[in-house]
């Protein structure tokens, strides 16, 4: 059986006729900076993030790829194509970010911190947070989520809480 998950594919060719996405992704400064005076943190990680993106049906066949097993379509967006990225973090911006006005989550790629003051709040917003996530059909890598915690690693920039 041949995984996928681990295929290189070789995107440049496509990637040089490809009109690159305008949209910013975030900086972690700015998360870091804005998540800074919660007290209660928590992270979560989005299982396989870009394949759990749809590719539009009339841009499945520019996937397309050969193995010696013959012919392969990607449907979920695959990685290396140019704009992967921007089109992963616009489609979970918006998906919660809409939800979300409190300013209670932070969002890079397949990251998301859960910040709050009071264990009430964050159960609301993590309960809120999962039902989005249900809703669209996005799936968390459970093993690297943490919750309710005083700090926590985000990007490799440790969160401590304001006292």
């Amino acid at each position: 059986m041949v995984s996928l998950t681990a295929l290189p594919v070789d995107y440049r060719r496509l990637n040089q006729v490809t009109q690159p996405q305008v949209y910013t992704l975030p900086r972690i400064s700015d998360l870091l900076d804005s998540v800074g005076n919660k007290r209660i943190f928590s992270t979560f990680d989005m299982e396989a993030g870009f394949w759990q993106i749809p590719v539009h049906p009339a841009d499945i066949e520019k996937t397309a790829f050969v193995t010696f097993l013959g012919l392969f379509e990607f449907v979920r967006m695959p990685f290396g194509l140019m704009s992967a990225p921007q089109t992963f973090q616009d489609c979970v911006d918006g998906l919660c970010l809409q939800q979300f006005l409190s300013g209670s989550v932070w969002l890079y790629l397949d990251d998301a911190v859960l910040g709050a003051m009071t264990p009430e709040e964050h159960l609301r917003d993590i309960s809120q947070f999962l039902r989005v996530l249900r809703a669209n059909g996005l799936k968390l890598k459970m093993a690297k989520c943490h919750f309710a915690r005083s700090n926590t690693l985000v990007s490799s920039s440790r969160l401590v809480t304001s006292r």
